[in-house]
């Protein structure tokens, strides 16, 4: 195992140590039976259930969990006097360990989402957070502060998942369902019914889905062959086929191919990302982003930075700095390995590796969740 890592814990050394780290062996970018990490994303029946490499793990938890205020200055109109409504849970300023002792292969959320999925060994589908949109595909709008199974995919396998703002998609061995909101088509189904109440398969016959993805209102899935499909809100240009839905949306209500990428690249530059010097040196797993912050897991650490206000997101722990304009290593994780992070507008998913006593113990000391 490599060694630790050291962070300045202040925000006054902006030259943080990690940028004066060696580059690590290729060995660091291996797990221990010698398998190089790969993306957990990619589906296909047979290369999904021949891995023998499959990361699993359980699931790790850290920041606001009060779905229905998450990202709002108060409840809606609509859920105030709801009484499914519980009593106001508190922000996890530190990693908590869900409670159920369930093998997982991915977390998923995303940067502007109150909810998220989790799949586990088995290939199941766990749903928890904001459902008002039937985003959760329980067939129902109530919130669910803990994970629960999705029944109406327990006869797939559920390979994979990708989280949008107030909508799901399921990438199974039958092809890739959808389920909460649709006002913008972005699930896909041929319609723009305002919520798809339960997973629906989505309207496409192409070649077999590889991965997927969701932005806020909008959605893409990429097929074996490489090609590339977006449907959903064209408003600002992002499914990518030239024109801006201003005036006209014409919401894309089925997956299209995006030509763009059927044709070679000359080569040339369209950005240019700037290094973040502080993680120089570091072999970089995982990258996740919330609405202000990131976590990134590098080696056998995890990262965390993002300015105020946050909500326990960045998993420093109780009693601890809430932000940080400089990456700073996660004490509360030290002594276990992190898989793979993803993050929702104010929380955080950690898939935290379970393997042994050791590492079991360690994470049975965390508290637990919800």
């Amino acid at each position: 195992m490599p060694q630790k890592k050291k962070i300045s814990e202040s925000n006054d050394h902006s030259d943080s140590e990690l940028s004066n780290k060696k580059l690590k062996s290729e060995d660091n970018g291996k797990e221990k039976n010698g398998k190089e990490i790969s993306d957990s994303v990619t589906h296909d029946d047979q290369s999904v259930d021949s891995k023998t490499d499959c990361q699993t793990g359980c699931l790790l938890i850290c920041g606001g969990v009060n779905w229905d205020l998450v990202g709002r200055k108060e409840l809606p109109k609509a859920q105030r006097n709801c009484k499914n409504i519980s009593a106001t849970p508190r922000n996890l300023f530190g990693p908590h360990v869900w409670s159920k002792d369930i093998k997982l292969r991915s977390v998923h959320s995303s940067c502007g989402a109150a909810h998220s999925i989790i799949v586990s060994e088995d290939y199941k589908a766990y749903v928890f957070g904001r459902n008002d949109k039937n985003q959760l595909g329980l067939g129902d709008t109530d919130t669910r502060n803990e994970p629960v199974l999705v029944e109406s995919l327990s006869k797939y396998k559920v390979y994979s998942a990708a989280v949008g703002r107030n909508h799901s998609l399921f990438l199974t061995d039958s092809g890739v369902f959808a389920c909460g909101d649709n006002k913008m088509g972005q699930c896909g189904v041929g319609n723009q019914n305002p919520n798809i109440t339960t997973p629906t398969k989505i309207n496409y016959n192409g070649k077999k889905v590889e991965k997927m993805a969701c932005g806020g209102d909008f959605s893409m899935i990429l097929d074996s062959s490489g090609s590339v499909y977006s449907f959903g809100s064209p408003e600002f240009g992002q499914l990518g086929y030239g024109r801006l839905g201003h005036n006209d949306t014409k919401n894309e209500l089925v997956p299209r191919n995006l030509k763009t990428f059927d044709y070679q690249n000359k080569g040339e530059a369209t950005m240019y990302p700037k290094p973040i010097q502080d993680l120089g040196g570091w072999n970089i797993r995982s990258v996740a982003c919330a609405n202000k912050s990131i976590v990134v897991c590098a080696d056998e650490s995890v990262i965390s930075w993002g300015p105020s206000p946050t909500f326990g997101e960045l998993g420093y722990g109780e009693n601890k700095a809430r932000s940080s304009t400089i990456p700073q290593e996660l004490k509360t994780l030290e002594g276990i390995h992190v898989h793979s992070v993803s993050c929702g507008y104010s929380h955080t998913l950690f898939l935290a590796r379970n393997n042994d006593s050791k590492e079991i113990e360690k994470i049975q000391k965390l508290p637990q969740w919800p």
